[in-house]
């Protein structure tokens, strides 16, 4: 193949070594190169293609930043027309500070063809599936249950995000961001929320856990959305429903302290370091549960007791959900990593490689599980 390709300069008479190469290597770089430079028969080509593809996903899922398999997987999957994962590709490139302008305008032409809302609601399995390993069991049941007291006693709240009655928009004034907004949080089961436009920054989004829950967006926001407002909004509607919202405002620590106050709550032992914010949490938590979230989450917390359930591994896992759930719903894995790093993008080359969280992020995206839960919401073509 060499011989052919840069001594006679007659690459095309290369084509029965090249095929014998990917058939014995369907990852082989230079063969792939010579492979899409060539002719073939195309029952040939779409073979040989199908078989580096599936190569060089599991090549990008052992190593998300191998820049030169994800340039390959951008080129295979454009030859075989599979627009869903080329743009996947093309974003891990982009989030990796590795897109040219060629890239980046492919980027944009391919996302330019997708739905921007929603079509269909997602069913409960899918919702479980678009979970990060790991966020599941009795301690993100126990999150769920204590959401509004959490909200109530540690924050998010209306008034600490600096909005009030006079900033709710009433759901039957028609306004489009509102309608948009709407389609997300049906399309993740969450029937009634309130909206609120104002705060103290232009361009967040807040999630208050409540009954019903809240909404806040940044007075600059407006539809349609961009992606990276539709990855907050995402975001900020599955936290606030499953009780996740303060995973993002407090630490590890903090975190690892609510679970302990509850069962002490609820006088179910649990053995636990000496946490310093605890009597602190505790005594937030004890003033502002109610008597039937008490009642209600007894027997979760003596599952966590009796599972050992890890609350400091477990806040890793939600807040790996919560990268999932953005990126699902705006596709572009650079702006998700730009909020969760918070560095400019160009300077995310730099931040995300050797990153464990920003890593994850791209191998999911790099996952066929990625573009089927994409489908599932009608935000790819089938």
């Amino acid at each position: 193949m060499a011989i052919h390709r840069d001594r006679l300069n007659s690459p095309q008479d290369a084509a029965p070594a090249i095929v014998k190469l990917l058939e014995e290597e369907p990852g082989d770089g230079e063969a792939l190169d010579l492979l899409l430079q060539t002719a073939h028969p195309d029952d040939v080509r779409t073979r040989l293609l199908k078989r580096a593809q599936v190569t060089l996903l599991a090549l990008v899922e052992r190593r998300p930043t191998d820049l030169p398999s994800i340039r390959r997987l951008v080129k295979v999957s454009r030859a075989l027309n599979d627009d869903a994962l080329q743009q996947a590709a093309l974003g891990v490139l982009s989030a990796l500070g590795a897109a040219d302008v060629s890239a980046e305008q492919a980027f944009a032409q391919l996302a330019s063809r997708k739905a921007r809302t929603p079509q269909v609601a997602v069913s409960e399995t899918t919702m479980r599936e678009m979970l990060a390993p790991g966020d599941s069991g009795p301690i993100a049941e126990l999150f769920v249950a204590l959401g509004p007291t959490l909200a109530e006693a540690l924050g998010p709240s209306l008034a600490s995000s600096g909005v009030g009655r006079r900033d709710k928009i009433d759901p039957r004034s028609g306004l489009a961001l509102r309608n948009e907004i709407a389609a997300w949080a049906g399309a993740f089961g969450i029937r009634e929320f309130d909206l609120y436009v104002g705060g103290k920054e232009p361009l967040d989004v807040q999630g208050v856990p409540g009954e019903p829950p809240a909404l806040i967006v940044g007075p600059s926001i407006k539809a349609p959305l961009s992606p990276i407002i539709r990855a907050r909004v995402a975001r900020e509607l599955v936290a606030m429903a499953r009780g996740t919202t303060v995973v993002r405002s407090r630490d590890d620590v903090t975190v690892a302290a609510i679970v302990v106050a509850a069962c002490r709550l609820v006088e179910v032992p649990i053995e636990h370091p000496p946490y310093a914010v605890l009597g602190e949490v505790e005594r937030l938590i004890g003033k502002a549960i109610a008597r039937r979230t008490r009642k209600a989450i007894g027997d979760v917390c003596k599952a966590i007791v009796a599972a050992r359930a890890e609350p400091r591994a477990w806040t890793k896992s939600a807040l790996a959900s919560h990268d999932r759930i953005a990126v699902i719903a705006c596709g572009d894995p650079s702006v998700v990593l730009g909020d969760v790093l918070n560095v400019p993008a160009e300077r995310l080359g730099q931040a995300v490689p050797g990153h464990a969280r920003a890593e994850d992020l791209l191998r999911f995206v790099l996952s066929a599980k990625y573009l089927e839960l994409r489908r599932s919401l009608g935000l790819e073509s089938s």
